[in-house]
């Protein structure tokens, strides 16, 4: 498995990346931004390099991993300040996420 660094992107690769890895192409990502084909090439070459990914796999991957651990941390912080009812409407939320149906 790739291993995925650490990465701050920009307002505008964050958006890029954001659209990427709902499944846009680069060609439509630049329609819907209103800028060119080249510009959404090169925020994407930098999205890759900052992250280390090497794919579109790995963006999603990527992304999906970050969403999770802001749930679990959200759960952590309930527990800690004794709020179970909390902590399972995130665990609910992470199932809701992950497509599972408990």
């Amino acid at each position: 498995m790739t291993q995925i660094k650490e990465a701050k992107l920009t307002p505008a690769e964050m958006r890029v990346f954001d659209m990427l890895v709902y499944g846009l192409t680069s060609k439509e990502i630049a329609s819907r931004i209103g800028c060119s084909f080249r510009t959404i090439h090169i925020h994407r070459s930098n999205i890759m390099n900052k992250t280390g990914a090497n794919n579109g796999g790995t963006l999603i991957r990527m992304s999906m991993t970050k969403q999770i651990r802001k749930r679990i941390d959200a759960i952590e912080k309930a527990v800690v300040w004794g709020k179970t009812a909390e902590a399972l409407a995130e665990i609910r939320n992470i199932n809701a996420f992950l497509g599972d149906k408990k």
